[in-house]
This record gives C-alpha cells, sequence and structure tokens, in this order.
C-alpha cells in the first residue's frame, strides 16, 4: 500500500508538503518502496529541521548504506556522534 499512500501525500496542499510530519511519513513509504535516494533525501531534511532526533539520522544513514556503502554510512555514524555521545555502560 506504499504506492497508495504516496499518491494519498500528493493530494496535500504544496505549501504542507514540507511539514516534518509529511516528510517522516515519505521516509517510510520511500524505505517500503525501496526508494534509497528519495528516502535518503528526505532523512536529510529532517536532520536538518531537528538535528537532536536521532531517528532521522539513522534513517539517513540506512538510505547512504543501501546507495553508497557501508563506508559512507559508517562516516555519517561517526560524524553524528558530537550530538549523540554513547551511553555509559553500553
Amino acid at each position: 500500500m506504499f504506492f497508495q499512500a504516496n499518491e494519498q501525500l500528493e493530494n496535500i496542499d504544496p505549501f504542507n508538503r514540507v511539514a516534518p510530519e509529511v516528510l517522516a511519513l515519505r521516509v517510510e513509504i520511500y524505505r517500503g518502496l525501496e526508494k534509497w535516494e528519495l528516502m535518503r533525501e528526505m532523512s536529510e531534511r529532517l536532520c536538518e529541521y531537528d538535528p537532536t532526533n536521532i531517528e532521522w539520522l539513522v534513517s539517513y544513514a540506512y538510505a547512504t548504506r543501501r546507495i553508497a556503502g557501508v563506508n559512507a554510512a559508517r562516516n555519517i555514524s561517526i560524524n553524528s556522534l558530537p550530538r549523540f555521545p554513547p551511553i555509559d555502560g553500553a
């Protein structure tokens, strides 16, 4: 039903299509459709909108891994360590 969900999002007013909630839905839709470039683009926008939300970073790294490989995703993760330090004891 990813195609139908994406079609429904296209019916949203263009001004609201960039709302974080809509972008978050698109990330999940593009993951399901395996549209990695689009997923990465939406995740990157969400990272810029809310840099403290690790979910967007994980989605961004995941899509990047599917496009550019593990090393590219690893670099994203490593560069995020200052914002998301490891939890003690983990």
